[in-house]
Order: structure tokens, then C-alpha cells, then sequence
């Protein structure tokens, strides 16, 4: 598995929330997961100076082992944002629909997991695919154009860089 990784001043974030927004009306989570829009809040609203971007890559083998490989990039992703996040005390953003419970309560009872609830970049109006090439030089493919390679973009924000070579050690050590 390649993990990247980048560091981006808030305000060179590509964010478009209408744009992410109708993106993901086409997702059966839309209206559906506490952390999907419309309920997400504002990428403004909880980023703080700085985003550390993880992009996890595995390359797809044979297509018949695309879902095996999806989802052990998924959860590497999930739990690593989730793990670097309490590392470095920084808000995490993850990849899709939060899966902290097995069934969102939403809309009909309040998230019984607040503080562990987990926004995705896309859902706050993060441009994923621009943010990929410009941290990465890549073109990222979706899952529906059936790429080459397994893929996953998450990140954690926080207010002051983080030592980036304690971070690169953390990393090297946690994936």
C-alpha cells in the first residue's frame, strides 16, 4: 500500500459545497447519515490553518479482488485519520459516509456518537480530485471508473503545522 501525504494551508483547499453538495444527492446516504449533507457543516466551519492530506493507494491485482482491496484501503484510511487525529489532537476527515455506527440514527434520533462522528472531505464541499492533484500531481479515478488501483483521501486539521518529520515517522510506523 503507498500512503502520500501533503500539507495544505486552509485557504489553498479547493471547496465547492454547492458542487459537492449535488455531487452527492446521487448517494443513498444523502439526508440519510449525520454526516453527510445536508448536515455536514461548512469546510470554513471547522477547518483550522492547516490540512494534513493521506492519500492511501493499493493497486487492484486481478478486478475480481476490487472489493477486497477497497475495503482494506477504506479501513486502513479510517483508522489511520482516526488514529493521527488523537496523535496530533486534530479534527479528522474521512472518505464517504461516517460508519461509526452499523445504522445512522439520522434522521429520526440524534447521532448517539457526536464527538466520534466522522465528516467526510467531500461531504464539507472539499474538491477531492483537484485537492489530490495538486498535493499529488494525480488524476484520481473514481470508484465507478474502475481504476487501476484502490484509493483514499482523508486528512486532519489543526491550527499549527504539525513537525512534519514526526509526522512522516508516525505514519512510516502506523501504516
Amino acid at each position: 500500500m503507498n500512503l502520500n501525504w501533503a500539507l495544505v494551508p486552509k485557504d489553498q483547499v479547493p471547496v465547492d459545497r454547492p458542487t459537492t453538495t449535488q455531487a452527492c444527492r446521487n448517494c443513498p446516504h444523502y439526508t440519510r447519515n449525520w454526516a453527510c449533507p445536508p448536515y455536514a457543516p461548512n469546510f470554513a466551519q471547522i477547518a483550522a490553518d492547516h490540512l494534513l492530506v493521506i492519500h492511501l493507494r493499493l493497486q487492484v491485482p486481478n478486478p475480481k479482488l476490487r472489493p477486497q482491496c477497497e475495503r482494506m484501503v477504506g479501513e486502513t484510511a479510517t483508522q489511520t485519520v482516526r488514529a493521527l487525529a488523537q496523535h496530533l489532537q486534530a479534527i479528522p476527515l474521512g472518505w464517504g459516509q461516517c460508519t461509526t455506527c452499523p445504522t445512522c440514527s439520522c434522521p429520526h434520533e440524534p447521532c448517539p456518537y457526536p464527538q466520534r462522528r466522522l465528516y467526510s472531505l467531500e461531504a464539507t464541499g472539499v474538491l477531492v480530485t483537484e485537492l489530490v492533484h495538486m498535493c499529488f500531481q494525480r488524476h484520481l479515478q473514481w470508484w465507478n471508473q474502475a481504476p487501476s488501483h484502490a484509493s483514499r483521501v482523508v486528512a486532519v486539521t489543526r491550527a499549527e503545522p504539525p513537525e512534519l518529520a514526526k509526522v512522516m515517522l508516525w505514519l512510516e510506523e502506523w501504516v
